[in-house]
C-alpha cells in the first residue's frame, strides 16, 4: 500500500539506480541509416510493438513500444519512453505512482525481433521537422517533469499513443483491467472478460479502478532524478510532476485512461486489415 507522500518519498532509500547514457542526449539525430534501396520516398514514423509472449500479459511478458523516426536519407531515430532506473523504484510495485521517466535514444529494443507488428504513418516533412522538435523540447525540459511516467496513461504505449496524434493518427490502445481475464481468448468469443465488460457498469468498473490506484500511489509522486555521466552524476529535483489524483472526489469522477500492448497490438492488426485511413484524425 502506498497512499501517503512522505512514504512515496522514501521509496528506494534514496540510493541511486542505474543511469542509462542513453538517456542523456540533446539532440534528436539518427544512430543509424538505411541502405539506399531501403529509404523512404517521405519521411515516415514507424509504430513497434514487441513481445516474447504470442498475446502479452498483464504483468508478465507484457510487451514494449516505440517510435522510429526515419527521414528520406535514411537516417533513423529509434525512440522510447520508460521509467527512470535512476529513481531505483520499480513501477510495477506502484501502478499509481508518477515518477520521473527518460527517453531513450535509441530505445533499448530497437534492434530486438519479439514477434514485432510495425505501423508505418507517412509524414510531410513539415509535420517531421515539427514532431522532433517536440520530443526534442520532451527531453530538454525534463526538469520541468515533461517526462513523468506512469503505468497507466503516461507508459511506452501513452508516448506511442502521443506521438502518433502528432503525425495525425488516432491509436486505439487503451484497455480494461478486465479484458485480461481469460488469458488469449480471441476478442470476439464470448469469454469472461467480455462478460465482465457486460456486467459491470463503466461507473462502477472506474470507482474500482481508481481505489485500486489511489492505494497503489495514486496520490503520490517521486521527484529525484540522477543525470549525467559516470563518476559525474547528479541529483536533480524534478518539478512539475503531479499525482494521477490531487483530491478525494477525483476517484469518483476521473476517468484514468489504461493503456497496454495489447491493446496496441490489436489496433495495428486492424490497420493491417482496414487501412490507416480509418484512424485519421479529423484536422476539421
Amino acid at each position: 500500500m502506498l497512499c501517503r507522500q512522505s512514504k512515496a518519498d522514501q521509496l528506494g532509500g534514496g540510493q541511486r539506480g542505474p543511469v542509462d547514457a542513453r538517456a542523456q542526449w540533446t539532440c534528436l539525430r539518427p544512430v543509424r541509416w538505411l541502405d539506399e534501396s531501403e529509404r523512404p520516398v517521405a519521411p515516415v514514423m514507424e509504430v513497434v510493438s514487441i513481445c516474447k509472449a504470442n498475446v502479452p500479459g498483464l504483468v508478465t511478458n507484457h510487451g514494449h513500444a516505440f517510435v522510429r523516426l526515419i527521414d528520406c536519407e535514411g537516417g533513423v531515430r529509434p525512440i522510447g519512453f520508460f521509467p527512470d532506473e535512476s529513481t531505483g523504484i520499480e513501477p510495477d510495485d506502484y501502478p499509481g505512482l508518477r515518477m520521473p521517466g527518460m527517453l531513450l535514444l535509441p530505445d533499448k529494443y530497437d534492434r530486438i525481433a519479439w514477434n514485432p507488428l510495425i505501423t508505418r504513418i507517412s509524414l510531410h516533412r513539415e509535420d517531421f521537422d515539427r514532431i522532433c522538435g517536440f520530443v526534442e523540447s520532451l527531453q530538454n525540459r525534463r526538469d520541468e517533469g515533461s517526462l513523468s511516467f506512469d503505468l497507466l496513461d503516461r507508459s511506452c504505449v501513452g508516448f506511442v499513443v502521443r506521438m502518433a496524434r502528432l503525425a495525425g493518427v488516432r491509436v486505439e490502445a487503451e484497455t480494461w483491467l478486465t479484458d485480461f481475464i481469460g488469458g488469449e481468448s480471441a476478442p470476439s468469443r464470448l469469454t469472461p472478460a467480455s462478460l465482465a465488460r457486460r456486467i459491470v457498469p463503466r461507473s462502477l468498473y472506474r470507482l474500482l479502478f481508481n481505489l485500486m490506484l489511489s492505494a497503489h500511489g495514486g496520490f503520490c509522486t517521486v521527484s529525484r532524478q540522477w543525470q549525467g555521466e559516470t563518476e559525474r552524476y547528479v541529483l536533480n529535483q524534478i518539478t512539475g510532476i503531479r499525482p494521477v489524483f490531487s483530491r478525494l472526489w477525483e476517484i469518483w469522477s476521473r476517468h484514468v485512461p489504461f493503456y497496454h500492448v495489447r491493446a496496441l497490438r490489436e489496433w495495428q492488426r486492424a490497420v493491417e486489415l482496414r487501412g490507416l485511413d480509418a484512424y485519421r484524425i479529423d484536422e476539421g
